[in-house]
């Protein structure tokens, strides 16, 4: 292991940071570097937290709250840890995000199968500081893309890669999506705030994940734009303890979206309808609060291709 020079952050709102390379064992058996930051020894939490397998993006160069764009590192920290099986953390504090995050579960062509594999066990989980305020990502003023409600956009965008069907099969178009092998994908703890100039097609999570993948203890800000959330988890995964302020609409979904649960959810002044509902299976929400101060209903149904579709359930 070596000890690289301290390198000084103050400039930028932070404390000293001690940055050593960590070397890293491929599951090939390849050595890999990787950088690993560590705060100073009055707390030693990063220490900890590289122990229980967890990466800080801060190590990666994103910085909070300082107004400086932190798109591409967080994004290389979502690379990296998901390629060694571990769990991206954020520190408390506020980042700025310029362009989606993707957050990619692979495939891989088995040669000997002749077909295409994915391991389940290397999946993307970003978990948030519980430490002090919950850490925000927000959209930066007039981000490309983000303006156009014909095309909505997501803040992050987490997803399989598809493996088998009739898509573009190992895909790294997230267009491509397969939802039902996008397994133990989680995110969990970090607040979003949409609100910015040019936001009109800006949506906070886009997750259509599987078994085991979920979005837990999120509070989304999305006055002015698309939506909080744009097709939730189901199907042995689910949303919990999520707050939806503003936006067109709560939750909007469709048949991509599969048997989606939501529980201990809130939504408030949503434009249109606090959920839109596009599926081919039941939509299930267990403990609610909607609070609409527009006309309209507060549930919006749309007529699928059969006519079981739509189905909702509000307990």
């Amino acid at each position: 292991m070596e000890k690289l020079p301290q390198i000084d952050r103050s400039t930028r709102g932070r404390q000293l940071f001690l940055v050593l390379l960590l070397v890293v064992a491929c599951a090939e058996g390849n050595a890999e570097t990787l950088p690993i930051a560590f705060e100073d020894a009055r707390s030693g939490s990063s220490r900890s937290l590289l122990q229980a397998g967890a990466l800080d993006i801060t190590a990666f160069g994103a910085m909070p709250d300082d107004g400086v764009d932190d798109t591409s590192a967080i994004q290389k920290a979502i690379d990296t840890a998901r390629g060694k099986g571990m769990v991206v953390y954020v520190p408390s504090g506020e980042y700025l995000i310029s362009d989606t995050l993707r957050a990619m579960q692979q495939v891989t062509f088995n040669a000997a199968k002749k077909r295409w594999v994915h391991d389940r066990r290397k999946a993307n989980a970003l978990v948030g500081s519980t430490n002090g305020r919950r850490p925000v990502l927000r959209l930066s003023n007039n981000s490309a893309g983000f303006d156009d409600p014909s095309k909505p956009k997501p803040l992050i965008w987490i997803w399989s890669q598809p493996r088998d069907g009739d898509r573009n099969l190992g895909s790294k178009n997230p267009q491509d999506e397969q939802p039902n092998i996008s397994f133990n994908q989680v995110f969990r703890g970090i607040d979003i705030d949409l609100r910015a100039d040019g936001n009109r097609g800006a949506v906070g999570i886009r997750h259509a994940g599987s078994q085991g993948s979920s979005i837990e203890d999120v509070e989304i800000v999305a006055t002015g734009a698309y939506s909080g959330l744009y097709n939730p988890p189901g199907q042995g995964g689910g949303v919990y303890g999520v707050s939806i302020t503003g936006g067109r609409y709560g939750v909007w979904a469709n048949h991509s979206a599969r048997y989606p649960v939501m529980a201990g959810i809130r939504f408030k002044n949503q434009e249109d309808a606090a959920i839109y509902w596009k599926g081919q299976s039941n939509l299930t929400v267990a403990g609610f609060v909607i609070d609409k101060q527009t006309a309209g209903p507060v549930v919006a149904l749309t007529a699928g291709r059969l006519p079981y579709n739509r189905a909702l359930t509000l307990v």
